[in-house]
């Protein structure tokens, strides 16, 4: 019944599992709170945040090129 509409996945994501919603044809984007986690916002680890911000921009950057 839904076979036109695109999500955007949030729960669950992680690097690891985010190439797998993004290869569905269904799935727009996909959210996650692994990027800037509670304990790293919480003791100013920001360094940490944009690390992983960056990884993730690295790593979906790599998946459109495979296509």
């Amino acid at each position: 019944p839904y076979s036109g509409m695109r999500f955007m996945p949030t729960g669950g994501i992680t690097l690891a599992n985010a190439g797998d919603y993004l290869a569905l044809t269904q799935v727009i984007c996909c959210g996650g709170s692994f990027i800037a986690e509670e304990k790293d916002i919480a003791a100013s680890n920001f360094d940490k945040v944009r690390e992983k911000a960056a990884d993730t921009v690295r790593f979906v950057s790599g998946l459109r090129g495979q296509k």
